[in-house]
């Protein structure tokens, strides 16, 4: 952690806020039972290619200390291991929920095909959400086995 330092914290942390407002005002229309549109479609809209920036900042400045290692498997390193999957699994997750959206603004598909795209997008985001919250936990919260 000390290697990438404050630069790498605040990747992270700029991540963190702008998964933050997606989910919000993604999710929030979602619970209401409603379209997204108006001022809340707009953030969400803005913020899209910030988190888009900020995942693939992360994916480049976290990727070495989340190199998997012939140690990683051991029963006393299951903590630091379990982090190393769980980021892999948010860089993955990312893909879907921006090649849902992106695909979807593509006239090659019909009504079907862009609901399903809408579907994809949703629920690879309530995916993405969950394990980078997850993520996040590991970075911010130092733990003894960590160190």
């Amino acid at each position: 952690m000390n290697r990438l330092g404050i630069v790498g914290k605040l990747v992270c942390a700029a991540m963190i806020i702008s998964v933050a407002l997606l989910a919000f005002t993604g999710f929030w229309a979602m619970f209401r039972a409603q379209a997204l549109g108006g001022y809340l479609l707009m953030v969400h809209c803005t913020v899209a290619p910030v988190f888009c920036f900020f995942l693939a900042a992360m994916a480049v400045i976290w990727s070495g200390k989340n190199c998997f290692e012939r140690g990683d498997w051991r029963q006393g390193n299951r903590a630091v291991t379990l982090q190393k999957v769980f980021f892999w699994l948010m860089i993955l997750a990312g893909i879907p929920v921006i090649l849902s959206m992106v695909l979807s603004m593509v006239p090659l598909y019909g009504t079907n095909g862009q609901e399903f795209l809408y579907q994809l997008h949703r629920y690879c985001a309530l995916f993405f959400v969950l394990v980078a919250i997850w993520v996040s936990k590991g970075i911010f919260v130092r733990r003894s086995d960590h160190e």
